[in-house]
């Protein structure tokens, strides 16, 4: 990795060892790549649009839990949690959810905390709801 970035477009040079079986790599070529600086294999990331500030100023979520009298009824759940690292339009969530916890994702600015509301349905492989409100 070069030691000078260059102030006129951030570049840097770089020499990696790349398998090129196929002979597809030319010589002077370039490329752009992304370099994974962090990884943690238990994160829970969210749509930064899907995490508010209250005006505590705390971040919350809106997430979703069963309702007690056994219906197909939810409860919303204002959830405060702590945010981790930043990338792109994802925020790492370090505290306050756990994997299978189930946010709301569409119409989490139309609901307030202990409303009622019904699931319309769930987005396939995922724990993101649509919503439904009573």
């Amino acid at each position: 990795m070069g030691n000078v970035i260059n102030p006129n477009n951030r570049n840097f040079r770089i020499e990696a060892i790349i398998e090129n079986n196929n002979y597809d790599l030319k010589p002077n070529m370039t490329a752009k790549i992304s370099v994974n600086d962090y990884y943690n294999p238990k994160t829970i990331l969210v749509n930064q649009k899907d995490v508010f500030e209250n005006s505590n100023n705390k971040y919350i979520v809106y997430r979703v839990k069963p309702s007690s009298d056994n219906s197909k009824n939810y409860i919303v759940v204002e959830t405060p949690v702590i945010l981790g690292r930043k990338a792109k339009n994802r925020v790492e969530i370090i505290d306050g959810l756990n994997p299978n916890d189930v946010i709301i994702e569409d119409g989490n600015r139309m609901v307030k905390n202990n409303q009622i509301v019904k699931i319309e349905y769930q987005m396939k492989n995922s724990n993101k709801w649509k919503k439904h409100q009573n």
